[in-house]
């Protein structure tokens, strides 16, 4: 089909979903005819751990999945084949990711008004939960959070934010 994208790793749903949305198979993995949609939380599940493969071995220089067949059961990788390169010792290995990892080390739990509360940096997967927050602000205080006047996130500030 000549279809393809590109997404940076880590990926995590919310990038992996709009990797798959962006293809032209996506109108086809929805479904058509008497054909049900392809399970698509299992195609962005296996996007991940590819990009969690890929992120965590600095070594795969390379890596090709050809077919990957998905349906309504799930996803299955048929054939691959990678391609493996020297690493340079004493270099961070996370220096060549354009994206950073989730700092999963700045999550912490503490007592508030005596209440256990989890602080953790935002994810792409609380848009919904950060445009209810601030749905919520008053106009003064969006104000001062952003220095203008904001009536409503767009797309794209939101997935600056997230």
């Amino acid at each position: 089909m000549d279809d393809h994208t590109v997404g940076l790793p880590p990926l995590n749903m919310v990038l992996a979903r709009d990797m798959v949305s962006r293809t032209h198979v996506s109108k086809l993995l929805a479904g058509y005819r008497n054909r049900p949609a392809a399970d698509i939380d299992a195609i962005c599940h296996s996007l991940i751990q590819v990009a969690r493969l890929v992120t965590d071995l600095p070594e795969i220089v390379e890596l090709d999945i050809n077919p990957l067949p998905a349906n309504s059961a799930g996803v299955i990788a048929v054939d691959a084949r990678i391609r493996i390169g020297a690493v340079d010792e004493g270099t961070d290995p996370l220096q060549r990711l354009a994206i950073r990892p989730y700092p999963q080390e700045l999550e912490e739990n503490t007592q508030w008004n005596g209440t256990t509360v989890s602080l953790r940096p935002i994810r792409p997967e609380d848009g919904e939960a950060h445009v209810a927050f601030f749905d919520a602000l008053t106009p003064e205080d969006v104000r001062y959070r952003m220095f203008i006047r904001v009536n409503k996130l767009e797309k794209p500030q939101l997935a600056r934010f997230t």
